[in-house]
């Protein structure tokens, strides 16, 4: 039988990690019914995590962080839970889309770079642990993108992360062929360079390359291959000056 966690309240489906001072659970409550939606238990044990993270969970605004669902204290620890998404983690999602679909890949980075809009809102190490691929998922059917809040005790890093986590969630989106346009890789190259950029800057400025980006990806499907082999070659005598 899978474990009981706080007083056998909730049961452990999955452990998705455990180390020193720090555990993540993927867990049902098993005693009030809440039609066993899964939730995610960010348990923190070590002292100076618990007098760290215990006012910023409790300074969240609820109505932002709809996937918020409490902080409770208990022996020697805090646990943060947040609600749970099933869906496929993004790295993996976009190995069985259609290579050639490069507006469908479009479609998802504008709804990748909308949903992470709200960790410019969340203190930086929640933003810091949850721009990965791994917490990152697309719900298949619904078609959305969704974060688990998987949320490590980190707090030695730079404060400039936010356009190299993005730059390296849309390398997960995207793949190089003869339709993709280069401004798109520009975009993400500037991302990568202005690692300090908020993500509502760099959403702001994808929605300004974004039809720009459709049109030339268009352009370039009717572009003939003798065509593209002298675009090619002109692009690399041209970064060899």
């Amino acid at each position: 039988m899978a474990p009981l966690i706080h007083e056998g309240k909730y049961q452990v489906l999955e452990v998705f990690e455990e180390r020193d001072g720090f555990k993540c659970y993927l867990c049902i409550d098993v005693e009030t019914n809440n039609h066993y939606k899964a939730m995610v238990f960010n348990i923190y044990e070590k002292p100076q995590d618990i007098r760290w993270f215990l006012p910023l969970f409790f300074d969240l605004n609820r109505e932002q962080f709809t996937d918020f669902i409490r902080v409770m204290s208990g022996r020697h620890n805090i646990t943060a839970v947040f609600a749970y998404h099933q869906g496929v983690k993004l790295r993996e999602f976009f190995k069985e889309v259609n290579v050639a679909d490069f507006e469908q890949r479009c479609s998802y980075a504008s709804k990748l770079l909308e949903q992470c809009l709200i960790l410019d809102a969340a203190p930086d190490f929640i933003a810091f642990s949850c721009l990965e691929p791994d917490h990152i998922v697309i719900l298949d059917k619904s078609q959305k993108v969704a974060i688990n809040y998987i949320i490590r005790p980190q707090k030695n890093y730079s404060d400039k992360f936010k356009g190299r986590k993005l730059a390296t969630l849309l390398e997960c989106i995207f793949v190089k062929d003869r339709y993709v346009p280069a401004g798109l890789w520009e975009y993400i190259g500037n991302l990568r360079k202005s690692e300090s950029e908020s993500i509502v800057t760099a959403f702001s400025r994808w929605k300004e390359i974004n039809e720009e980006l459709l049109k030339e990806h268009r352009k370039l499907k009717k572009e003939a291959l003798p065509a593209y082999l002298l675009r090619r070659l002109k692009q690399q005598l041209k970064r060899q000056k």
